[in-house]
């Protein structure tokens, strides 16, 4: 047996195959040198906020940024959290990680 589907599906089923991000927001804490970037991601992550934290290249440097929001709103609410640590913070547009969904119960 043979299932037609629709060229707009057959489109957007290649168009998204392997894409694991979406456009979303994240709060950057540092922008820089390779070795200083990993040292903030380190500390940042040690200190325990639950929040995911990145290194992005962004040539000739690399950013730390935090969280993965898929709105501003969100961002920004989360913004004075990572501020009372690192007060140069700010919230900027990227690619993030989509949320994980909750597993199915049999």
């Amino acid at each position: 047996m043979r299932i037609h589907t629709s060229h707009v599906i057959d489109s957007l089923e290649k168009a998204t195959r392997g894409k694991d991000e979406l456009q979303g927001y994240r709060i950057q804490i540092y922008l820089g040198s390779a070795t200083e970037a990993k040292a903030i991601r380190t500390k940042f992550l040690n200190l325990g906020t639950g929040l995911p934290c990145n290194m992005v290249q962004n040539i000739p440097n690399y950013a730390v940024r935090v969280g993965d929001f898929r709105t501003s709103l969100e961002a920004h609410k989360h913004l004075s959290q990572v501020k009372a640590h690192y007060p140069s913070a700010f919230v900027v547009q990227d690619k993030i990680n989509p949320p994980k969904l909750p597993k199915r119960q049999p």
